[in-house]
């Protein structure tokens, strides 16, 4: 953090050791602590710092990351105000000193943030040994308020959906800032079992467009192996939780008629623009793994290799099947009944 082989050790003095060492459980909550004690004891100066922890993924110029930021003093993926969010500050306002507490403000998280020299220089002054029940919040709003006190509330960068915790990460399979990365990666493979992944793969071709009903990790799995996916899918709070998709797959949104629970059976008409939301397209191939299986694989089978995942649920024994490996099958056309299982 420090730079030029120096560490927090060998500094004479450290605001974030004697900080944690009188208070320990500092620590987690800490990371600005760090940077200050950098920008006192830096080496080099720059008009703008960009700050990032470890256990972050850079897939893309910072440079064009922050391109519609780069003219403000201070930006950030994600901030908070009390305003907007009063449950996430109700139990730290009570701790910030009175004369700031109305400019209280949190980035989220404290990392991937952009500040320049003149915002360091007047913020790092407000950073004393005797913290003054600053020591009680999040270095996240810690930092962006004391910033905000002196003139530079955060703005917020564009396309930083994966600055942030999420259930499903999918690291580096688009260009952009992945944080936290916890633990090393390897690109997802499909909820599959691993004889059908192998059976799937041996199917594809470099060339390929692949039409998939039902998005998530084969998305990203497939645009490592074909020119192009196209993925329908219908529930716009798992798209926000997946993308940012590779830039060879094209993402259709067809939401139900009405609303449609999860894992509750699919109603006559409710998913019609679902169903139909490719007719436009000649895909090589179709995998069907998301909702309205059976009217969608009807509509393919005759048109091109169509394939089902988990086809031997007993829901599908109308469709006429090939099976390949464990549950994933190839889906027959009327007159290939013969063929049939």
């Amino acid at each position: 953090m420090i730079g030029s082989g120096e560490t927090i050790a060998n500094l004479p003095h450290s605001l974030w050791r004697d900080q944690v060492s009188r208070r320990p459980k500092l620590t987690a909550k800490s990371t600005d602590l760090l940077v200050i004690d950098w920008f006192r004891n830096r080496r080099v100066s720059a008009d703008r710092y960009f700050i990032v922890e470890w256990d972050t993924l850079v897939n893309q110029s910072i440079t064009a990351w922050l391109a519609d930021v780069i003219d403000y003093p201070f930006a950030a993926p994600s901030i908070r105000l009390p305003t907007r969010e009063p449950e996430w500050f109700r139990r730290f306002r009570r701790f910030l000193p009175a004369d700031v507490r109305p400019l209280a403000t949190g980035v989220v998280p404290f990392s991937c943030v952009m500040v320049s020299h003149e915002a360091m220089q007047r913020i790092e002054p407000l950073y004393t040994d005797d913290l003054a029940g600053l020591d009680q919040v999040t270095g996240e709003i810690r930092f962006a308020t004391l910033a905000a006190r002196c003139g530079f509330s955060p703005v917020s960068i564009p396309d930083s959906r994966m600055v942030t915790w999420k259930p499903f990460m999918p690291i580096g399979l688009a260009p952009t800032i992945y944080h936290p990365v916890k633990k090393s990666f390897t690109s997802p493979e499909p909820w599959m079992q691993q004889e059908e992944i192998v059976a799937f793969e041996s199917l594809l071709d470099p060339m390929m467009h692949v039409l998939e009903f039902g998005s998530g990790r084969s998305t990203f799995w497939l645009a490592n192996r074909v020119a192009k996916v196209t993925t329908i899918e219908h529930n716009a709070r798992w798209l926000e939780r997946v993308k940012p998709f590779p830039p060879n797959v094209e993402v259709r949104f067809a939401p139900p008629a009405w609303p449609n629970p999860d894992f509750e059976p699919a109603q006559p008409r409710q998913f019609n623009n679902y169903i139909q939301a490719a007719d436009d397209l000649t895909p090589d191939l179709v995998l069907v793994d998301g909702r309205a299986r059976v009217p969608v694989c009807e509509r393919w089978a005759t048109r091109t290799l169509t394939l089902l995942h988990d086809a031997n649920r007993p829901r599908y024994r109308e469709l006429r099947k090939q099976t390949l490996a464990g549950s994933l099958a190839r889906i027959l056309p009327p007159e290939s009944a013969d063929e049939a299982e």
